[in-house]
């Protein structure tokens, strides 16, 4: 049977892989590792690969430390291939696109890898002029059951944002350019510590009547979306730093019951009936009545979310990786 190490910062069994606080962990690692361990699939977990696993694969590093922990990853890459082991590397971000602080990290772990598993077929493409061994798309996984659609505002709506810190700059951008002083009862913002800080100190760049900061979590999330009726999550339409970017935010929405204003990331675009485009469509209708987007995140809940469920999407990462640790065959057709 096929043996798998999960090369992951901060982590040294399953439990904390699952509870993660980057989300690229969260719904894909645990995801897959989830679905593997209820299999009987042996695995281990953490910045040191002891033994000799069959299979490899990195998750994404994070910037933090990135110039100590970018040189031990390597070096412990390296020592997995020499003792037979199949390198694969879960590419979310492309740091190839851009110069960021991982950038360098990924060339080097690229150029050890066997074969790459991205969350988007936009990643692939992208990454494809830039590599050129096989690459694997398999989603992100959602993590919510569906929450109905309900109106918790009978006049101006409760909006709801939620991210990573990096996607503040493109709220920030929204809000300049549409005015939501008298259009929302209030805005939610669910992001980590460092973002929450952020918002405190920048509060008049929003220019909303109410603002309430909630800490991310998974239980923390679900919570604020119940007190919210309309979903917001402008996006980095034209950034090289999203491009490629999975459709987590937007399914994650849809699934807690809401209808979302967002822009129609490459990854979106196949989902364009189930919600309304900041520059298309009619958004302030939408705020104005989000009641009438509730058939469409019905819709959306019934035929959209069961491609990104748990069970399905961990399925598909135990037959990708128990084909390259028996076969070292790369050419998964899910």
């Amino acid at each position: 049977m096929t043996t798998i190490h999960w090369l992951v910062g901060g982590v040294s069994n399953l439990q904390q892989l699952k509870s993660s606080n980057l989300a690229s962990v969260r719904l894909r690692a645990a995801c897959a590792a989830n679905y593997l361990a209820s299999q009987g699939v042996r695995q281990s977990f953490g910045e040191t690969i002891e033994g000799a696993p069959d299979v490899v694969v990195v998750c994404k590093i994070g910037a933090n430390d990135i110039s100590v922990r970018g040189l031990a990853w390597l070096s412990e890459m390296r020592g997995a291939r020499q003792r037979g082991a199949k390198v694969i590397i879960d590419y979310t971000d492309h740091h190839l696109g851009y110069s960021s602080s991982m950038s360098d990290f990924y060339r080097q772990a690229l150029s050890l890898g066997d074969c790459v598993v991205v969350p988007s077929e936009l990643m692939a493409r992208y990454l494809g002029q830039c590599w050129q061994g096989p690459i694997v798309c398999i989603f992100d996984c959602i993590e919510y059951l569906p929450i109905a659609p309900r109106l918790v505002r009978q006049e101006k709506p409760v909006v709801l944002w939620f991210g990573h810190p990096s996607n503040l700059e493109f709220l920030v951008a929204f809000l300049r350019h549409h005015d939501l002083s008298d259009r929302c009862h209030a805005l939610i913002t669910v992001t980590d510590n460092a973002g929450l800080s952020w918002i405190d100190s920048h509060r008049s760049l929003l220019g909303v009547p109410r603002l309430t900061l909630v800490p991310w979590s998974v239980e923390g999330l679900s919570k604020a979306a119940l007190l919210s009726d309309v979903a917001l999550i402008p996006a980095g339409l034209h950034d090289p730093r999203k491009s490629g970017a999975s459709a987590n935010r937007l399914v994650t929405a849809l699934a807690l019951g809401l209808p979302v204003i967002t822009h129609s990331l490459e990854s979106y675009r196949s989902y364009r009936e189930f919600y309304s485009d900041i520059d298309c469509d009619s958004i302030f209708d939408v705020l104005q009545n989000p009641r009438v987007e509730h058939p469409r995140v019905l819709r959306a809940q019934e035929v959209l979310l069961p491609e990104f469920s748990p069970a399905m999407l961990g399925c598909q990462w135990k037959r990708f990786l128990e084909q390259v640790g028996r076969e070292g065959d790369f050419s998964c057709e899910f």
